[in-house]
C-alpha cells in the first residue's frame, strides 16, 4: 500500500504488569501454545507495518519473543506510572521518525491484518487529526495520531490511556467489522480461542 502522506509507526505497548490477571498475560499461551502477545503482534505484521513494542527493561521473555520476530523494542524505565509512561515511549519514538503513530495494545491477540490496513487506508483517505477504530458503537484499538499530538500524549498520567484525546471533536471513527478491535485480554476469563 502506497501513501499520499507519512505512514504512521505501529507502536504495540507491552510493560504493563498484569496485576489483574494474576501473572505475565502477554506470555501466556493460547490454544496453538504462542502466547498473547505473539498473536497480537501478528496482524501488525502480516499488514506490514514498521513496528516497535514498548515493554519494561526486565521483561526478559517479551524481549526474546521481539528479538525472534525482528521487532524492535522501545525500553519504559518507568513502567509502574501507568500506561501512560508507555505512550509517552511510544510516542518519543514516532517523534524522532517525524512519523504519525499507529498506538496498540499488547493484549488484543483477536484482530485481524485486514483490519489494520482498512485502518491505515482511512487514515491515507481521511487525514484525521485521530482516527480509531469502531466496531458496533464501541472504541477500540490501535488509534492513529498525528504528530501534533505527540506532546499531548507525552503529558498524560497514570494509567488512564489516551482517552481524554479520543472524546475530542477531532477524533475520527472508522466503522469495522472486527470484534477483535474491541477485545482484551485483562483477566483469564477474557480467554477464549483464537
Amino acid at each position: 500500500m502506497s501513501f499520499a502522506w507519512p505512514k504512521p509507526v505501529a507502536v504495540v505497548l507491552a510493560a504493563g504488569f498484569s496485576r489483574r490477571f494474576g501473572s505475565n498475560k502477554l506470555m501466556h499461551p493460547l490454544s496453538d501454545g504462542r502466547s498473547i502477545l505473539w498473536h497480537s503482534l501478528q496482524p501488525y505484521i502480516n499488514a506490514g507495518c514498521d513496528l516497535a513494542c514498548v515493554t519494561r527493561p526486565d521483561s526478559a521473555e517479551v524481549i526474546s519473543l521481539l528479538k525472534s520476530l525482528g521487532i524492535k523494542t522501545l525500553s519504559c524505565d518507568q513502567a509502574e506510572q501507568g500506561m501512560s509512561a508507555s505512550i509517552a515511549v511510544a510516542a518519543q519514538y514516532a517523534q524522532s521518525l517525524s512519523r504519525p503513530l499507529m498506538l496498540g495494545l499488547g493484549d488484543m491477540p483477536y484482530m485481524r491484518a485486514q483490519s489494520l490496513q482498512q485502518l491505515l487506508q482511512a487514515w491515507d483517505l481521511l487525514k484525521p487529526e485521530i482516527l480509531y477504530p469502531c466496531v458496533n458503537g464501541q472504541q477500540g484499538h490501535p488509534v492513529v495520531f498525528r504528530a501534533s499530538y505527540f506532546s499531548e500524549l507525552a503529558s498524560l498520567e497514570g494509567d488512564k490511556g489516551a482517552k481524554s484525546l479520543l472524546a475530542g471533536e477531532l477524533a475520527t471513527a472508522v466503522n469495522l467489522d472486527d470484534i477483535g478491535l474491541v477485545r482484551d485480554i485483562d483477566i483469564s476469563a477474557d480467554l477464549s480461542e483464537c
